[in-house]
């Protein structure tokens, strides 16, 4: 037979195992923080361009896919396809690691050029750069923003942490290839 309780007792036992189950949750947070920290940088080939090891472009029907510090990419245009386009940024893919990338495109293939390539390094969500109608948050320069603008001139440049991205998917991998330092 168990024990009668009282109420003051049941919320005791309550307490101690909401706590309990707590200090697991706040211990699994903090263990896979310093493991991605700790193995997880390293082995994205995020700081050392010296681990590109095999680079290799092949087209697989759909996409370039290139084989670079042992992960693979995927790109709509080949290095010779973009060798023409300038690009002028400072930051790197470091820069992006952990962190969320807004992406503000009303083509949906942008979209999904950057995250094929970008989504293994931070999360992606669409965004609008200023204000606009659609139904996604609106930032700044003050947070990671990739503002990609279809139209006749490709070139991509920074200011502040956004990226301006012109010309399409052509000047997408043109970023690409200098982010993921793919040369």
């Amino acid at each position: 037979m168990r024990k009668i309780k009282s109420k003051e007792q049941i919320k005791k036992i309550e307490m101690r195992n909401k706590a309990l189950v707590g200090v697991v949750l706040i211990a699994l947070m903090i263990f896979s923080t310093a493991g991605f920290a700790f193995y997880g940088h390293g082995t994205l080939g995020v700081d050392n361009t010296d681990d590109i090891i095999d680079e290799t472009l092949n087209y697989n029907g759909q996409y370039l896919t290139v084989n670079s510090g042992g992960q693979q990419f995927y790109f709509s245009s080949g290095e010779d396809l973009i060798k023409d386009i300038p690009v002028n940024i400072q930051k790197t893919v470091g820069d992006y690691t952990g962190q969320t990338i807004y992406v503000d495109s009303e083509n949906e293939q942008n979209l999904i050029e950057i995250s094929n390539n970008l989504g293994r390094y931070g999360k992606i969500l669409p965004a609008c750069y200023g204000s606009c109608e659609r139904d996604v948050p609106e930032f700044d320069c003050s947070q990671n923003i990739l503002v990609i603008r279809d139209n006749s001139e490709r070139k991509v440049y920074q200011e502040n942490n956004c990226i301006f991205i012109e010309g399409g998917l052509s000047s997408i991998d043109a970023f690409l290839y200098e982010i993921l330092s793919i040369n």
